[in-house]
């Protein structure tokens, strides 16, 4: 472009002095100085038609009236198809004209400076379009008048698409760096930074802006710029590719980079940076795995085989190998129908051939498999089979899980779980029941039939202790239940159980030095057997006897097998204990009855002698109310009695089979927790949800026999704690109110006598009246003890049920019963669809008792 400038300006300088010399040639009188002008004149339009710029001339109306062979060349035409023509219409685009147009006026008026340059189009002979860069100036005539411009023009239309295209490419560039995940930078010989590229999201140790122009040593840490300037130093000087990688530490810990440089000219160098810091710790992790897998696969629990699809075997991990017995070395290349149980050969290739064949990707089978020592494994096999990118059939993988202990565990917890039916079966007959020697013989036929014995026996400590009779039994011959005698010392099995406090358990009756085998093993060849003591009735007095089973096979009982013994034994124990309470409360009944008969007979004489005899009728009344009171204390005598047995029994079914019970659901939780397999887990669980709800059951029953909150809670807790779970049992809602006074402790007779009572009203309302609501009030009045039980149920005929016989008013005279021994009284309040209400009144230790209305 300054090529064209210095054209036109020595253009312009050769018009000015051709005109100047033109006029001092026209000034001379002879020929010579015309002919000089023609030469001048000559010269120049030489001069102009071979300029290197494009020139054209104007006249003041816009037409050609010059144009060199420049102009001629870039337009495609003759001076002659030129010169002459209008220059905008001509060889000026259509959409420039009007600029054009505008231009051509402000030169012809002089607004247009010479230095000036403005871009316009042309257009060829051909219809091509060129940009044109031009310079414009006035021609004047010898008066100083405008009669036309000189354009010089220079083609730049290579050079806008030259630069066009640089900044398209530079724009590519600059897009192509944006996108790429990398840092590039810009350096010179000395480490210098002279630019940067990188995207938005790429970080930089410090910005951008604060690093241009500074050298590595200012940017970087020396142990990275030192590595740094030597690799700049070899690229300069051999022109090759070089590559490094360096860390740093971050703020999210170290990261790695991969750094690539190459020479740009001849001292200057760029390199290319990438952060491969997730690769690194992608490969990391991913060794980690293959570590991690090699790991589980080789300390997994579980045998674990892989073979091909022949069924050979290619890898083990320890465990199968312990499994076996054989050496990694052992197994590999071993088929595994070589240590397959002949039995399961046929099924195991069948599925080798079905997971080779892509019949089926896994499958699962229980097998056996030998061991080298000969011995039988059961196990459950998973097998899958597997195809990765490298091999060209499968690979079959095996998960082997050992059986043969949890073979065992199933059938020691099917025992356990059967012999504790058994017991709860016992149980619930002994509660019911009150046949003591059938009871006796009901234990020993549950026991032989559940621990798979040929006999068990219960043998009573006779008068003396010396000797011990065989009471109940099964196996024994008929002749000898009810006579056989065995001694109590401790030179017989039996006998040395009862001096000892734990199960006897006797695996060889023949090589056992504790004692010597009786007679009565001796006759029926008993090879092994196990007893336990059954304790008294009364508490730390003297057994009851020995329960014990035998067989004449060599046997090694179990722990769990004594337990389940020792479990009956005190079940019996229980049996005993009721047998003597049953038997007091006889007896104390029979003397009631003969005082009852006595005290009528002299009652009916005392009548007698009353028609002839008032002076005896204060004496019969004495009588009478002695009778009456001696009743009463009898009644609450044996009312005692029971809630003393009552409390012994929940005690005992609370301490023993509740304990027992307890300590079954703990060994069977850890069972649970160590389970090998989610089968045997879920058989647990069962197990112990049938234990929990037989505990209930027998807490349940303790409870209702006796609850032990009256002893440590008090009554007012008690109640309230029966009367919400009564609600809760029949679906109902309850009620309980009672102040603090009410809840002042009282004798524990008199505490048991109102909660008999109010738990008798409560239950005859839940069970009889269908009510939807039931409340209980507890009141402490002037020494008086009030109790209203109300329901909103169907009700009753007061003085129907009152009149009507005996057994349809029990629950009544039970509750009148209760509290009579301590001067209370019961009233009723009801009507068939109007609901109950049991007004229960005793008065307080120390006041008098309450008077009927």
């Amino acid at each position: 472009m300054s090529d064209a400038s210095d054209d036109h300006a020595r253009l312009s300088a050769e018009v000015v002095a051709l005109r100047k010399r033109v006029r001092e040639l026209e000034a001379s009188p002879d020929d010579e100085p015309l002919r000089a002008l023609q030469r001048e004149r000559d010269r120049a339009q030489r001069y102009l038609y071979v300029a290197g710029v494009m020139l054209i001339g104007l006249d003041t109306d816009g037409r050609v009236t010059l144009a060199n062979r420049r102009a001629c060349d870039i337009l495609g035409r003759s001076p002659e198809d030129i010169i002459g023509r209008p220059w905008v219409d001509t060889f000026v685009p259509e959409y420039a004209r009007e600029a054009i147009r505008s231009a051509i006026l402000e030169i012809a008026s002089g607004d247009v400076d010479y230095s000036e340059k403005r871009p316009g189009p042309v257009i060829t002979a051909s219809g091509e379009i060129r940009s044109v860069l031009w310079q414009n100036a006035q021609v004047h005539d010898d008066d100083g008048a405008c009669i036309g411009s000189l354009s010089s023009g220079h083609d730049v239309t290579e050079h806008l698409s030259a630069s066009d295209a640089l900044r398209q490419s530079q724009d590519t560039m600059q897009a192509i760096l944006a996108a790429m995940p990398d840092l590039v930078l810009h350096q010179d010989a000395e480490g210098r930074y002279l630019n940067c590229y990188k995207a938005p999201d790429i970080p930089t140790l410090v910005p951008v802006e604060e690093f241009i122009g500074r050298r590595m040593e200012e940017v970087l840490p020396g142990a990275i710029a030192e590595p740094a300037r030597e690799i700049i130093a070899e690229v300069l000087r051999t022109g090759e590719v070089a590559s490094a990688e360096y860390d740093l530490d971050g703020s999210d810990g170290k990261r790695w980079y991969d750094l690539r440089m190459a020479r740009v000219g001849l001292d200057e160098v760029v390199s290319v940076i990438r952060d491969v810091t997730e690769t690194r710790r992608s490969s990391r992790r991913l060794e980690a795995s293959e570590r991690r897998f090699r790991a589980l696969f080789d300390e997994s629990p579980l045998g674990l085989l892989v073979a091909d699809r022949t069924g050979t075997v290619v890898t083990t991990n320890r465990a199968m190998e312990e499994l076996l017995g054989y050496s990694s070395d052992e197994l590999c290349c071993m088929a595994v129908s070589d240590f397959t149980h002949p039995d399961d050969i046929a099924g195991s290739r069948a599925l080798i051939a079905r997971l080779a064949g892509g019949v089926s990707r896994s499958e699962s089978m229980d097998k056996r498999y030998l061991r080298k020592d000969g011995g039988v494994v059961h196990a459950r096999v998973r097998a899958v089979a597997h195809w990765d990118d490298t091999a060209a059939e499968p690979r079959l993988f095996a998960l082997v899980d050992d059986m043969t202990e949890r073979r065992r565990t199933d059938a020691l917890l099917a025992t356990r779980a059967r012999q504790q039916a058994t017991l709860t079966q016992f149980t619930q007959e002994a509660l019911a029941g009150r046949d003591v020697p059938g009871l006796l013989q009901r234990a020993c036929e549950l026991l032989a039939d559940t621990l798979g014995v040929e006999y068990a026996k219960v043998l009573v400590l006779a008068a003396g202790g010396d000797r011990l009779l065989l009471k109940a039994g099964v196996g024994w011959g008929p002749d000898l239940v009810g006579s056989a005698e065995v001694s109590a010392t401790a030179s017989s099995q039996a006998g040395y159980t009862l001096s000892v406090a734990e199960p006897v358990v006797v695996p060889n009756v023949w090589e056992d030095n504790r004692f010597q085998a009786p007679i009565l093993l001796v006759d029926e060849v008993v090879a092994s057997g196990m007893s336990v003591t059954i304790q008294g009735a009364d508490e730390g007095g003297a057994p009851y006897g020995v329960l014990g089973v035998n067989t004449c096979e060599r046997r090694e009982f179990s722990a769990d097998d004594a337990e389940f013994l020792s479990a009956f034994a005190a079940a019996l124990t229980n049996v005993m204990v009721r047998a003597r309470r049953d038997e007091d409360i006889e007896e104390l009944n029979a003397k009631l009855e003969a005082r009852v008969l006595e005290r009528t007979r002299d009652l009916d004489e005392a009548n007698k002698r009353l028609q002839w005899e008032l002076e005896q009728r204060e004496q019969a009344e004495a009588t009478l109310t002695r009778t009456q009171s001696d009743r009463s204390q009898l009644m609450q005598r044996i009312l005692t009695i029971q809630e003393d047995e009552h409390a012994h029994i929940a005690r005992e079914l609370h301490d023993r089979a509740g304990q027992g019970l307890s300590s079954l659901l703990i060994g069977l939780r850890l069972l649970s927790r160590n389970a090998a397999s989610i089968e045997l887990s879920d058989q647990l669980e069962e197990l112990r949800n049938v234990t929990s709800d037989t505990l209930e059951s027998i807490r349940n029953l303790a409870f209702e026999m006796r609850p032990t909150s009256l002893d440590h809670l008090g009554l007012a807790v008690t109640l309230e704690h029966d009367v919400r779970r009564i609600g809760t049992q029949m679906q109902i809602g309850v009620d309980f109110q009672a102040g603090s006074a009410e809840r002042e402790p009282l004798p524990k007779d008199l505490e048991i006598a109102i909660y008999r009572a109010v738990h008798a009203a409560v239950t005859n309302a839940a069970q009889h009246a269908d009510p939807t609501n039931v409340s209980v009030t507890m009141q402490r009045r002037a020494r008086v003890l009030s109790i209203i039980v109300e329901d909103d149920g169907k009700g009753f005929d007061v003085e129907a049920v009152s009149a009507g016989p005996v057994d349809k008013r029990f629950g009544l005279s039970a509750m009148e019963e209760r509290v009579r021994p301590f001067g209370g009284r019961v009233a009723y309040e009801s009507s068939p669809g109007a609901g109950t209400t049991v007004f229960i009144e005793l008065p307080m230790p120390g006041s008098p008792a309450p008077t009927s209305d």
